[in-house]
């Protein structure tokens, strides 16, 4: 065996190596056994060198028991972890230069965490080689979830969808889930728009098919006669207008509301038709299921 010794107790113990026939470049291989030289360890190698641009290749793999660390900026401190004993990638910055990343390997449920601070925001940004154009993600936690938001870069970051995801545990003013897109939800499913080159703010259910149809399904839970349904029209934060679907249980009706100028969102019923057919005007029967006029002004 091949043994080599320190002169002096815990100064190390070193290989020098050097391919120039004049030595002045050179490489070294130094055993510490001292606890305070040994980078968080009870004893270390460290490679070194003249140059200040050291490289280790190996032609082969890298074993490691206890983790992969990166060393400290100064010092023979423990460094920080990157990669643990279990595999757990902890203390990363920012990734750079990857092509396809994989987790998992179809034999488990595979997870991917971003740990922030309280109320922090995590993002995943996507962005050409300038930086001036992409799209982007970010989440944020909040009392009884978080917000789920996606964004387009241009000049800046602006957010054009919006998730805002909670408990059902939580209190009844707060829903489980609403949807914003062009705004940060206040309903169920919140669109908005003010982008005048983009024409009316249309929402567009298409069927393709040649033996079905689009169909917009609303749907309540009255079990008295009271509004099931409704379509409301507005007008610079005035409702104007407004369809309502009567109900009991299976029976329907139909009324329909207008406003007239000055009255705000007041709306007054102005046509109807009833459950059983009759067309009503202002609440009174004008025509009835046998197509008889009754009740007609002169």
């Amino acid at each position: 065996a091949l043994k080599i010794y320190s002169a002096t107790t815990t100064a190390g113990a070193r290989v020098e190596f050097s391919d120039l026939t004049n030595e002045v470049q050179k490489g070294y291989i130094t055993y510490y056994h001292a606890n305070g030289a040994s980078y968080g360890s009870g004893n270390a190698f460290v490679f070194d060198d003249t140059e200040n641009s050291l490289s280790v290749f190996v032609d082969g793999k890298i074993l490691s028991k206890d983790g992969f660390y990166v060393g400290p900026a100064s010092g023979t401190g423990g460094g920080t972890v990157v990669i643990d004993a279990s595999r757990n990638l902890t203390n990363i910055g920012n990734y750079t230069g990857l092509g396809t990343m994989t987790l998992g390997n179809y034999t488990g449920g595979e997870q991917l965490q971003f740990l922030a601070n309280a109320d922090g925001t995590s993002h995943i940004y996507w962005r050409d080689n300038n930086q001036s154009e992409g799209t982007y993600l970010k989440a944020k936690g909040e009392t009884y979830g978080g917000d789920i938001t996606f964004g387009a870069r241009w000049d800046d970051d602006e957010d054009k969808i919006f998730f805002q995801l909670r408990q059902s545990s939580a209190s009844s003013s707060a829903p489980d889930a609403r949807i914003g897109i062009g705004i940060s939800p206040t309903e169920i499913l919140h669109l908005y728009e003010d982008n005048s080159t983009m024409g009316n703010t249309t929402l567009k259910v298409h069927n393709n098919k040649t033996d079905d149809a689009a169909v917009l399904w609303l749907e309540g839970k009255r079990t008295s006669s009271n509004d099931t349904a409704q379509i409301i029209g507005a007008n610079n934060g005035n409702v104007v207008t407004n369809i309502r679907t009567i109900s009991s249980g299976d029976n329907g009706a139909l009324k329909f509301y207008t406003s007239i100028s000055g009255t705000g969102s007041s709306v007054v019923e102005t046509f109807g038709i009833t459950d059983g057919g009759n067309i009503t005007v202002g609440g009174t029967t004008v025509i009835d299921a046998s197509r008889n006029a009754i009740n007609l002004a002169t």
